[in-house]
């Protein structure tokens, strides 16, 4: 095994077959674990991360002799904690507070929070807990165990949602700008925890691993599905709002800019924060 500055080489036997990993901006990958002897004669098993492109002309099967070049990965654990859902929290408590609309995947919880006397927080977490049950449906045997920890991430976004929507509820919005000013804060919140949550490699939120699970079962690409989730949550949010409220609530323009800016703030942030967790590192 050779390393130098952040770049590997390794040769070793694939102990395991190849598993679903995660899928970002439609690029699927999977993991295995490849053993490693060393001249003393011990072995190690060292976890590695491969995307779909590597694998179309070399499949790569249990107990085949792998040889790669790549890069170490390990982050500060801090960021798998409240730290990047208390961020995206306070992002969607921003967009609530500039009135303008907020994200598409808190559409929803918002209108049936002006319709029944829960919380948004407290809508977001029944709203995961109904995600949950999907994938489960949707992948039966195939449903990955550890992604059952959605639900208690669903559970603390849920209260860290209300405990911003409550800390910032005194800001005040005198005018149309500053409305968006609010606004693009949430977005730029919102796509900061999106981006901490890819580069900790931690479990999603129940949002994002139903539009996963659904990857799994269809032919469909990530990201037209994620658009899709997110035009289906927007216009039941936009028919209850009408039928219920008699008005549009909770959808505005601030909803496309979230549906357009999340996903390009992440995408722009991901790198510079992979470099600067590696750095950290002891």
């Amino acid at each position: 095994m050779e390393e130098t500055g952040n770049s590997i080489h390794l040769r070793g036997h694939v102990c395991q077959p190849l598993q679903f990993g995660h899928e970002l901006f439609g690029e699927q990958f999977f993991v295995t674990t490849l053993r490693v002897p060393r001249l003393s004669g011990a072995e190690d098993f060292l976890p590695i991360t491969l995307s779909e492109r590597l694998l179309i002309d070399e499949p790569i099967a249990a107990g085949s002799i792998l040889c790669l070049d790549g890069q170490l990965r390990s982050y500060n654990k801090v960021v798998e904690g409240s730290g990047r859902l208390l961020i995206t929290a306070f992002g969607i408590a921003f967009s609530i507070q500039a009135g303008l609309g907020t994200s598409p995947i808190s559409s929803l919880p918002y209108v049936v929070s002006l319709l029944t006397p829960l919380s948004v927080g407290t809508a977001t977490i029944c709203l995961h807990g109904v995600l949950i049950l999907l994938q489960l449906l949707i992948l039966r045997r195939r449903y990955d165990p550890v992604q059952l920890l959605q639900l208690p991430v669903a559970l603390v976004f849920g209260y860290l949602t209300d405990l911003g929507v409550w800390v910032i509820q005194g800001i005040p919005v005198p005018s149309y700008g500053v409305r968006w000013l609010l606004c693009l804060a949430g977005v730029f919140l919102v796509g900061v925890g999106v981006a901490l949550e890819v580069v900790a490699g931690v479990v999603t939120l129940a949002g994002e691993g139903f539009v996963l699970a659904v990857c799994r079962v269809t032919p469909f690409p990530f990201g037209n599905l994620k658009v899709a989730f997110d035009v289906l949550l927007v216009g039941v949010a936009s028919l209850l709002s009408l039928l219920c409220l008699h008005g549009l609530y909770g959808v505005r323009e601030g909803t496309l800019a979230a549906a357009l800016g999340v996903g390009l703030i992440a995408k722009r942030l991901q790198p510079p924060l992979q470099a600067w967790f590696t750095k950290r590192l002891p």
